[in-house]
C-alpha cells in the first residue's frame, strides 16, 4: 500500500485539488499502515520506516498541508511528553557526580566536531550549533532497552549508564531551546511561569488519578496542546514544556499502567507515526549530492566521537571494565535529532539538505546501534 502511495502521488493528487488536505492525510494514513507492515517484517524500529516511506513520498512529489502539519507539530509535543516519563530524578540523584561528568561527555564529544566541521564547509555558526546538537543527543529508551536486557539495570553500572543518557539528553533540549529561542525578558519570564505551571499541573494530574471519565487522559491532552500554543506564540517551541511535565508527571503516570498503555498508545499509535511521515516528507533531498555527502560526513564524525568518548568517560569514572558494545547504544539519537531539525528547518536557521543529512545521519546511527548491541530496538524509539 506504502509503494502505491508514492509511485501514483504525483500523478493522482491533482484529482483532488479540491480536496487537498484531505488527499494528503488519507496518503498518509496508507504509509502509517504500510509503515506497521513493514516495521513487523522487517523488525525495525516503526520510526524509521515511517521516516524511510514519508521521505520516498515526498521525492515522489507528495508535499505537506497545514493540517498535516500541525499534526505533526502536536505528534513532537506528545513525543518529548513521553520522552520525559523516561527520566528518572532519582536515579539522578543517585549517581549524579558521575552522571553530570559522563552525560556533558557524551553530549560534547560529537557536538565538537561536529561543530567545526559544518563552519568549514561554509555554514553559518548557528546552523552549525544546531546540527552539532542535533547529533549529539542519546535515545534514553534505547539505552534502557539494552541494559534491561543484558540484566544490569539494577547494578551500579547499568544504573549510571542509564543517568549518563538522561544527562545527555537534557543537556541537548536546553541547548537547542537556547539556541533557537536566544535569552530574553519575555523568553525569562516564559521560563518562569513554565516552572510554576509544570509543578501545578502535576499536583493537579495527582489529584485527578483514579478518576473516571478518562479525566487524568484528557488532562494531559488539553495541558500539551495549550502548551503548545502558548509556546509557539512566545517563540518558545512547546518540547521543553512536554519533556519537563513528563519528568514532573512520571510518577502519576507510571504508576498507573493503565493511563500509560492509553498515553503511549495516543503517542505511538497515531501522533508520533504522523510526525515521522512529516518529517520525512519536509527531508526529501532536493541536492542528492550534497545531501549524501552532508549525511556521510555527520555520520562518520558523530558515531564514533560519541561511542569513544562515553566509553572512555565511563571507563574512567567507573574504575572497571565496560563493554564497548553497551556504550555503542549512545548512538541511538533518532527522535529528538529529527525534532531539532524539523524545527531548525521549520524556523529558518537550517537549510533543507542540512536538516535533512541530520534526520539521515540520526536514521542509519540508530540502525546501527541498535545492530551492534544484537537487539531488537523497540518500536516506541523516544529519544
Amino acid at each position: 500500500m506504502g509503494i502505491l502511495v508514492i509511485v501514483t502521488a504525483p500523478k493522482f493528487s491533482g484529482l483532488f485539488s479540491g480536496e487537498r488536505d484531505l488527499y494528503v492525510l488519507s496518503s498518509v494514513a496508507i504509509l502509517l499502515a504500510s509503515s506497521s507492515l513493514l516495521a513487523e517484517a522487517l523488525g525495525l524500529a516503526a520510526a524509521v520506516v515511517e521516516l524511510v516511506l514519508g521521505t520516498l513520498a515526498g521525492v515522489a512529489g507528495l508535499t505537506p498541508v497545514p493540517s498535516l502539519e500541525l499534526l505533526g507539530l502536536i505528534g513532537s509535543v506528545f513525543i518529548m511528553y513521553v520522552a520525559g516519563l523516561e527520566i528518572d530524578p532519582h536515579l539522578l540523584r543517585k549517581h549524579l557526580l558521575p552522571s553530570l561528568i559522563g552525560g556533558l561527555v557524551s553530549f560534547a564529544a560529537p557536538a565538537i566536531p561536529a561543530y567545526l566541521a559544518v563552519r568549514a564547509l561554509g555554514y553559518g555558526s548557528e546552523e552549525a550549533l544546531l546540527a552539532s546538537i542535533g547529533t549529539a543527543t542519546t535515545s534514553v529508551a534505547v539505552v534502557y532497552a539494552i541494559i534491561r536486557q543484558s540484566g544490569l539495570v539494577r547494578r551500579p553500572l547499568g544504573q549510571v549508564i542509564i543517568a549518563v543518557a538522561m544527562v545527555a539528553d537534557v543537556t541537548s533540549i536546553l541547548a537547542f531551546v537556547a539556541v533557537i529561542t536566544g535569552i530574553t525578558l519575555h523568553v525569562m519570564v516564559y521560563f518562569a511561569g513554565l516552572a510554576i505551571a509544570v509543578y501545578a499541573l502535576a499536583r493537579l494530574l495527582e489529584w485527578a488519578a483514579g478518576g473516571e471519565n478518562e479525566i487524568e487522559l484528557r488532562l494531559i491532552i488539553a495541558f500539551l496542546i495549550s502548551a503548545a500554543l502558548v509556546s509557539e506564540s512566545v517563540g518558545v517551541h512547546a518540547i521543553l514544556f512536554a519533556f519537563l511535565l513528563g519528568v514532573a508527571t512520571r510518577n502519576t503516570v507510571i504508576g498507573d499502567r493503565d493511563l500509560e498503555s492509553k498515553v503511549s498508545g495516543l503517542t505511538f499509535g497515531m501522533l508520533a507515526p504522523i510526525f515521522f511521515v512529516d518529517a520525512g516528507l519536509h527531508a526529501a533531498p532536493r541536492n542528492l549530492l550534497l545531501y549524501a555527502e552532508l549525511s556521510i560526513l555527520l555520520l562518520l564524525i558523530t558515531m564514533p566521537t560519541k561511542v569513544l568518548g562515553t566509553h572512555l568517560a565511563l571507563r574512567a569514572l567507573m574504575a572497571r571494565r565496560v563493554r564497548m558494545r553497551l556504550t555503542t547504544v549512545f548512538g541511538a539519537r533518532l527522535t529528538v535529532s529529527t525534532i531539532i531539525a524539523f524545527t531548525g528547518e521549520a524556523t529558518g536557521v537550517l537549510s533543507h539538505d542540512l536538516a535533512g543529512s541530520i534526520i539521515t545521519s540520526a536514521l542509519i546511527a540508530t540502525v546501527i546501534a541498535g545492530s551492534i548491541s544484537r537487539v531488537r530496538i523497540p518500536p516506541e524509539i523516544i529519544e
